[in-house]
């Protein structure tokens, strides 16, 4: 109960709108955004080009052919740079399980807190035992035939 109150006060003191996790994520993602170029290919589409290879990426839809931002639910890097490029934040277009609106709707209802082993209700039922140990059936062993000489060496003892 401890730990999740803490947890809670920390988030209190966060001042974005996404987890701190998914901002370190996004920020390093931005600071790849130069090694890209990005093209409009007609609204809202657009192409992004990194060392020989493209990528289309939709951002009506969210969409990217790398598959990479249906996947995390995060902006990959190929539509970090085309939301760079227009001036607007990416961090508004993650997906809403990772908003802290959403972890604080998760997190609003706290643990009730319980009064100990000797203010419980004694039950009119005999306590519940765990099954019998049964053993499963194995394959039968096999005695081997023995040879003429410990055959002898038995019938002697």
């Amino acid at each position: 109960m401890t730990r999740i109150e803490e947890e809670r006060q920390n988030k209190l003191k966060w001042k974005l709108a996404v987890c701190e996790r998914v901002d370190e994520i996004l920020t390093k993602r931005e600071e790849r955004v130069y090694e890209y170029i990005t093209r409009p290919t007609g609204s809202p589409r657009y192409e992004v080009t990194f060392a020989e290879n493209n990528f289309v990426v939709d951002i009506g839809t969210k969409h990217c052919s790398c598959g990479l931002w249906q996947l995390e639910g995060k902006p990959y890097v190929h539509a970090v740079c085309v939301y760079k490029s227009q001036n607007k934040d990416p961090r508004k277009y993650v997906h809403k399980d990772f908003l802290m609106t959403t972890w604080f709707t998760v997190y609003s209802h706290f643990l009730e807190p319980l009064r100990g082993p000797m203010f419980w209700t004694k039950s009119l039922y005999p306590d519940i035992l765990p099954p019998d140990i049964r053993v499963l059936p194995r394959k039968p062993k096999r005695c081997r035939t023995k040879d003429v000489i410990q055959r002898m060496e038995e019938a002697e003892k």
